[in-house]
């Protein structure tokens, strides 16, 4: 989610719209990734619609599926707890330019491993 002071406009001017779709290949984005991926890098998952404000505000929640590596540490299993950290970031673009925070997620995430090892995330 972002500002972009370009996309603004008065809503009385048009029939009180305040809010539009538009395709995000339209747009400007930060190219976000996850530095450690276990898959590819591709953009695929980017072919979405953001929501844009009259203020300028984008909201774009692109659909993705995404693998990561993570260090398991099984000396007490079955009894084990495994924390992953997934790092994102931008490769072109540095902090002081693209500002990458975490959104409050109400509902805590379960997690529960399959029998092929990987992990599923209700």
């Amino acid at each position: 989610e972002w500002v972009d002071e370009r996309l603004t406009w008065n809503p009385q001017d048009y029939n009180n719209l305040s809010r539009i779709r538009i395709p995000c290949q339209k747009l400007w984005l930060p190219d976000i990734v996850l530095y450690n991926s276990a898959d590819d890098y591709k953009t695929d998952y980017m072919q979405s619609k953001a929501m844009v404000q009259f203020n300028g505000n984008v909201f774009w929640p692109p659909p993705a599926k995404l693998r990561s590596t993570c260090k398991i540490d099984i000396t007490y299993f079955p009894f084990d707890d495994q924390s992953c950290t997934m790092k994102f970031g931008s490769w072109t673009y540095d902090g002081w330019q693209v500002n990458v925070i975490k959104r409050l997620v109400k509902k805590k995430r379960q997690f529960s491993t399959l029998h092929s090892g990987l992990a599923s995330i209700d």
